[in-house]
């Protein structure tokens, strides 16, 4: 490389000659080049008499210059004939190299031989003019908050290199210069930047570098390169707060965080926010097992309808952002054992063998304990009431908190009364009833009426107290009726035989209500019963035990066939939500699968990955039927557009529903999210 040369050719005692010389423009990226064209004697017998003007010309890099001259000259003179300029532009990478020559009509005959156009030509490298410099990055894939690193090549010392970072519409440029720009160089990234991001974990960034001489500028080059967001950037569950919505409960406890099975509403309300200028997405409460999700930060569980337990429990509140960052907190509600109040006796007979006009009430009874701290909260309201069977009108013959035995006087003996007894709390009242008959006499006649058998007569032709037995049978006639009163009760191994005649005009069978308390028909031995092939019913009437039977009957609203689920009410939300779902996403609806009739039903919607938006579009349901509970992998395809499919595989062990890392990965993927799990 130079920034000069020449090249001549010889003829006779002589030589066209030809010299160029070079400035360089940094900032324009070319070269002036200068040509000189000589005529040269090279003896003392090279002089040449030829005074006419003759033509010639001048080509560097391809341009040509033409001039005229004379061919005369002295002994040993180099003569100028021309001085032409050219300017040279230079290649990207600031090299040059070029071609250059000279023609020129000598025009003179010398020692007998005629001379005309000589040409003499060269080629050089021009010295390469620097230019822009390279940077690469080093640590792509750095945080928030943390710096870019760089390195930067083919730096000028005299140069200066303003680098400038952009990400997600911020920015920031530092000027380096040349004579400093060896080694590893740093800019740091602000934290607050991750607020340009608040829909994704990470984002691509560019760093441009500019080189320039003085205030021209060079060129550029640039590279690209990814940050994220750093995984401490979380949102936050500030506080969580819990109150009593249920009025009637609130009212007997207090605000407090204490509440009571199966009658509280307890309602939870978050206070959550982003970080970095993420935003809430969804909540999920979970209590005593069962998971509720919202996209409001306030959410009311009905403890009667989730079936929460007594005991303390722990409510965890969970938030997920827009990046799908999450955070919990955690509070502590204590749910107290409550049911209603229990008559576990209320019996009576009249004194003196049952021949009296005074009864001796035995009774006993509880109601749940409801205590806040060390305060009572829930009290017990004992009352006895009696009336003539005949009568409407009760007369209460004690009101307080004692369950003790009593004596009622002034019982008339030719009277049935009726007792009721009323064990009532705070929320709930549970009665019974004693039937007391007229006072005992073997057999009474009451003229012109009726007989009494076991006692006076009161009513009727016949008015029978006790059990009866009749060898043969009892006919009714055309006009006759059996008349049962409110309500029939048949002892264990009892029943009523029709004898294959039909059972009409009846408002209801009730199962499982028994006196005295509340009996919730949650076994197979309450229930219609339906015999087997196989099953021996002897002609006495009692049912084989040990045969198997067909048992049907229904409980809050769920029909079971062999304590088996055969139907729904409704077709239950067992959870609802948003979620791909990933690994480890531990989505438990509230049924497990065994436990629902057939199965669960999975329902998949459109989703907008760019926003973290489920939308109410693109509606798809798949299967899982309740024989699956091996938590194998299940592979999905679920529509998304027009010929396009997201692949998702989860895993179901019949509790919980788990997804997989790829289910978040692809486009078609990301735009499908699970939103329910029903039961079917």
């Amino acid at each position: 490389m130079a920034l000069s040369g020449s090249a001549y050719t010889s003829f006779h005692r002589h030589r066209l000659v030809i010299e160029w010389s070079a400035t360089q423009s940094i900032p324009n990226n070319n070269s002036t080049i200068t040509a000189k064209v000589y005529l040269q004697g090279m003896d003392a017998y090279s002089a040449i008499n030829a005074p006419a003007n003759n033509a010639g010309s001048v080509t560097v890099n391809g341009t040509t210059k033409s001039f005229t001259a004379s061919s005369s000259i002295s002994a040993y003179q180099k003569k100028l004939l021309t001085t032409q300029t050219f300017s040279v532009g230079h290649n990207a990478d600031g090299s040059k190299s070029f071609n250059f020559s000279t023609t020129f009509n000598i025009n003179a005959t010398l020692s007998g031989t005629f001379h005309g156009n000589k040409t003499a030509s060269g080629n050089g490298t021009l010295n390469t003019i620097p230019r822009a410099g390279g940077v690469s990055v080093t640590n792509s894939g750095f945080d928030y908050g943390g710096n870019l690193n760089f390195t930067l090549s083919n730096t000028v010392s005299s140069f200066s290199y303003e680098c400038k970072v952009t990400i997600a519409g911020n920015s920031t440029t530092s000027t380096i210069s040349g004579g400093s720009a060896s080694g590893t160089k740093s800019i740091n990234i602000p934290l607050s930047w991750a607020t340009k991001v608040p829909n994704a974990t990470s984002t691509s960034g560019t760093l441009t570098v500019t080189t320039k001489s003085g205030s021209s500028t060079i060129g550029t080059k640039t590279a690209s390169f990814t940050i994220k967001v750093p995984s401490s950037v979380a949102p936050t569950v500030s506080t969580v707060t819990t109150a009593e919505t249920n009025t009637t409960v609130s009212a007997v406890l207090g605000v407090t965080t204490t509440h009571i099975q199966g009658m509280s509403q307890l309602k939870v309300t978050a206070s959550a926010s982003g970080n970095q200028g993420s935003t809430i997405k969804t909540y999920t409460y979970k209590l005593d097992g069962k998971t509720f999700s919202s996209s409001s930060n306030s959410y009311t569980i009905d403890f009667a309808k989730n079936g929460i337990t007594s005991g303390s429990k722990t409510l965890t509140v969970t938030v997920s952002d827009s990046r799908g960052r999450s955070a919990s907190k955690t509070a502590t509600v204590t749910v107290l054992a409550y049911s209603v109040p229990v008559i576990s006796d209320f019996s009576g007979a009249r004194s003196n063998n049952g021949k009296g006009n005074t009864v001796l009430v035995t009774r006993a009874g509880s109601i749940s304990s409801l205590k806040v701290g060390t305060a009572e909260k829930n009290t017990m309201t004992v009352t006895l009431m009696y009336k003539k069977s005949s009568e409407t009108a009760w007369t209460t013959a004690q009101t307080g908190t004692s369950l003790a035995d009593i004596t009622v006087s002034s019982i008339a003996v030719d009277s049935s009364y009726d007792f009721m007894l009323q064990i009532k709390d705070k929320f709930n009242t549970s009665s019974a009833s004693l039937a007391i008959p007229t006072a005992f006499t073997l057999l009474s006649l009451n003229e012109d009426k009726g007989i009494g058998i076991g006692k006076l007569h009161e009513q009727g032709v016949l008015d029978v107290e006790g059990e009866s037995y009749f060898n043969g049978d009892v006919n009714l006639g055309d006009a006759g009726r059996l008349k049962l009163s409110p309500d029939l009760y048949a002892s264990q191994g009892g029943g009523m035989d029709f004898n294959n005649s039909d059972l009409v005009g009846i408002n209801g069978i009730y199962i499982g209500a028994t006196r005295g308390g509340q009996d919730p028909a949650n076994n197979d031995g309450e229930g219609l019963l339906f015999p087997k092939s196989g099953t021996i019913i002897p002609e006495d009437g009692k049912i084989d035990r040990n045969g198997t039977w067909d048992t049907f009957r229904v409980m809050d609203g769920v029909g079971y066939l062999n304590s088996k689920p055969v139907f729904f009410e409704n077709a239950d939300i067992l959870w609802s939500g948003q979620s791909y779902p990933v690994a480890n996403s531990g989505i438990t609806p509230r049924t497990a699968l065994n436990d629902c009739p057939n199965g669960w039903i999975l329902v998949w919607s459109d989703y907008d990955s760019d926003t973290g938006k489920a939308n109410d579009s693109d509606w798809h349901f798949t299967f899982i039927p309740k024989s699956h509970r091996s938590g194998g992998g299940i592979r999905l395809m679920i529509p998304n557009t027009n010929g396009d499919y997201g692949d998702k595989y989860i895993y179901c062990n019949g509790t919980q529903i788990n997804g997989h890392a790829d289910n978040s990965v692809s486009g078609a993927s990301k735009d499908v999210v699970l939103r329910q799990v029903v039961a079917f």
